[in-house]
């Protein structure tokens, strides 16, 4: 679980980067926090001795949700979380703002952005041997929602 700070900071940094494109700032949920990082602690638990690691969606209809699996990187959970929210934007890249809508390439992107989801909550689960490390940020209501990206995914702003 994260510190108050850590809190704090997390979600200003997710907030820095939806107001990029236009979309309002999500505010912490302890509840979401609590799903995802119970999630992230299984995902530890069922890859400890897997290579390749697996990772998998929980499935969980209430949010969207965001994955991400960092080896070798350390234990600096506010690192950790920061390097994620990072690569999850940078697949802004590949996101074409005139033909709105779903691809693997850029779907963490427009769940990060995702205009109408209001609450967020992100768990991360480190391995300290191997610092294995999985992140887990859930938001609600959930985007990526099929013909919804008009109005959800908004250009940067200039």
């Amino acid at each position: 679980m994260l510190d108050p700070t850590q809190t704090l900071q997390i979600t200003d940094y997710i907030n820095h980067f939806r107001a990029q494109n236009q979309a309002p700032p999500l505010v912490h949920d302890p509840n979401i926090a609590n799903v995802s990082q119970k999630y992230a602690e299984k995902l530890l638990q069922e890859n400890k001795d897997k290579s390749p690691v697996i990772l998998k969606h929980s499935g969980n209809p209430a949010f969207g949700e965001n994955l991400a699996f960092f080896q070798g990187f350390g234990n600096n959970k506010l690192q950790l979380l920061q390097e994620a929210v990072r690569l999850w934007y940078e697949e802004i890249k590949d996101y074409n703002f005139n033909q709105p809508g779903f691809s693997e390439q850029t779907g963490h992107f427009t769940a990060l952005v995702w205009k109408s989801s209001s609450r967020f909550g992100i768990g991360i689960a480190i391995d300290p041997k191997t610092t294995r490390t999985f992140i887990v940020m859930n938001l609600a209501p959930p985007g990526n929602v099929m013909g919804r990206f008009r109005e959800n995914v908004l250009p940067p702003v200039k």
